[in-house]
């Protein structure tokens, strides 16, 4: 028979490890907040701080260390790399288990979940653009990594709702408990067990059989391999003697997420010895076999339903990634720094969250409020208010950068649509630097319009703002006055025309008269 055990990390941070990132947010908001990441205000007298790369580039002597390349896979062995919120320390043994993991891996299948292990379900309920930002995020880093992955879900629980499988690509395999698979039913008529068949066909995605090997296989001795061998030639045997047509049956499980055998290397000595008990790639030992396909519903209990992240992790994660990106939009160094953020942000939306949601929702909001105090020190001036002489004036407003690196903005204006006002382009300021753009204002309509000055990324999100201020239009009050002096000139000129005439008429009766 075929055997295939697929690895996992229950606490959704087996990629994570390179980088070292914290497990919450609320202690990467922490870590943000101590300065490791060279943003914070400016100081005029200490000047610009320079990013690691820059001062690794003027100093020949020091690590040439970066926010880019800090913690990168592809760094040569022997260079020091300190990935981003880690010590040297945590940076080396990171650096070491990548290296061994490759080694390890060189020849199996890896299946890639995606980025910080999603909770699915919930992505599902509240917001599947995040699935998707997650699975693209973890494809980019295996590629970066320079491995090769196939796609993959599979919950901690062992279940997912049907309809979760609506955002999976066909080519993802869907690792399920048998419990789960209970309800679904042969979709043709023919002579199917659907109880013996290692994968299954459902809505064009497929799934595969994998129970859970238990956490405790033997009484006081947690994860002891003896055990975990001892029912894994259990379930061998169970499937050679309940399919006795299949000369190879194929057995998958997945081991605990808390890995912690002390004996890992262990786990298959003597089973591989034996000729009936042979290890196997997941895809060699699903190509031996038919995926019928199937319909009806796969069985998600309602516990599980409860325990799913709700909607205001996600609202909190989007925001998030929202400031992240509008950071990446700002800096104009080669930071990535945005990136960063984003990626930790999708692992608080991991199934190990379930446990403390709100501790895990609690760094993400802390984490955005630490990118707002950044972005807010993008300040911009105005005036108390301003007067527009007539259809179009001339706006002045004083943008200032409070941050410590070069950035790169925009200042807009919002407003009622009587007033228009584009937007500045954009300006990139030096640390601590001031720039006066002016701004184009045109008037439709007379009276007072109450607006607020905005700073904006390139792409338009807003950073900061100014409090709203009276904008008072006098357009078309000229026109008006010349028309009422148009109209009194001409009065004035006909009553002296009409007292003329009077006088001539009077005067003409007056010498008929004599005569």
């Amino acid at each position: 028979m075929q055997y295939e055990g697929v690895l996992r990390h229950g606490e959704a941070d087996v990629l994570d490890a390179v980088a070292q990132r914290p497990r919450h947010a609320l202690e990467r908001a922490d870590q943000l907040d101590d300065g490791r990441y060279n943003l914070g205000a400016f100081d005029p007298e200490a000047g610009p701080v320079a990013s690691p790369k820059a001062q690794a580039e003027d100093d020949p002597a020091s690590p040439q260390e970066s926010p880019d390349d800090q913690g990168s896979p592809n760094a040569q062995p022997d260079q020091q790399v300190a990935p981003l919120g880690a010590t040297a320390e945590q940076a080396a043994v990171a650096e070491d288990w990548w290296r061994t993991f490759r080694e390890v891996v060189a020849d199996d299948q890896i299946l890639a979940l995606p980025y910080g292990d999603l909770d699915v379900a919930a992505a599902n309920a509240h917001d599947r653009d995040t699935y998707t930002s997650a699975r693209t995020t973890g494809d980019s880093l295996v590629a970066e990594l320079g491995l090769t992955a196939d796609p993959a879900v599979a919950p901690i629980s062992g279940t997912l709702p049907s309809a979760a499988l609506g955002m999976l690509s066909e080519d993802t395999l869907t690792l399920l408990t048998p419990r789960s698979l209970a309800d679904l039913e042969p979709a043709e008529a023919g002579d199917i067990d659907l109880q013996t068949a290692s994968s299954v066909r459902l809505s064009g995605r497929r799934i595969v059989r994998a129970p859970w090997l238990p956490e405790n296989p033997a009484p006081d001795e947690p994860h002891q391999v003896v055990g975990l061998r001892q029912l894994l030639a259990s379930r061998a045997a169970l499937a050679l003697v309940g399919q006795p047509d299949d000369p190879s049956p194929v057995v998958i499980v997945q081991v605990p997420g808390r890995w912690e055998l002390p004996e890992t290397s262990q786990l298959f000595s003597g089973l591989t010895e034996q000729p009936w008990f042979t290890l196997s790639r997941l895809d060699s030992a699903l190509a031996s076999g038919p995926a019928p396909t199937t319909q009806g519903s796969l069985r998600y209990p309602d516990r599980q339903a409860e325990r799913e992240l709700d909607a205001a992790a996600f609202l909190a994660t989007s925001k998030l990634q929202s400031r992240a990106a509008s950071l990446d939009e700002v800096l104009t160094g080669d930071r990535d720094l945005g990136t960063e953020i984003t990626r930790s942000g999708l692992t608080s939306l991991s199934y190990s969250d379930r446990n403390a949601p709100y501790v895990s929702r609690l760094g993400t909001e802390g984490t955005s409020d630490w990118l707002d105090r950044q972005l807010s020190r993008i300040s911009v001036e105005v005036p108390r208010s301003f007067l527009v002489p007539g259809e179009a004036g001339r706006f002045p407003v004083s943008v200032r950068n409070g941050l410590n690196q070069t950035v790169q903005v925009k200042v807009a204006v919002s407003s009622d649509n009587t007033l228009t006002i584009a937007p500045t382009d954009t300006l990139t300021l030096r640390p601590g630097e001031s720039l006066s753009p002016v701004l184009q204002v045109k008037a439709r309509g007379i009276g007072v319009h109450y607006v607020t000055v905005e700073v904006i990324d390139p792409s338009g999100q807003v950073l900061s703002s100014s409090k709203p201020l009276p904008v008072r239009s006098t357009v078309r009050v000229g026109g008006i006055l010349w028309t009422i002096m148009g109209i009194g000139a001409a009065l004035l000129f006909l009553a002296i025309f009409i007292r003329l005439t009077r006088r001539f008429l009077a005067w003409r009766r007056g010498k008929v008269s004599a005569r």
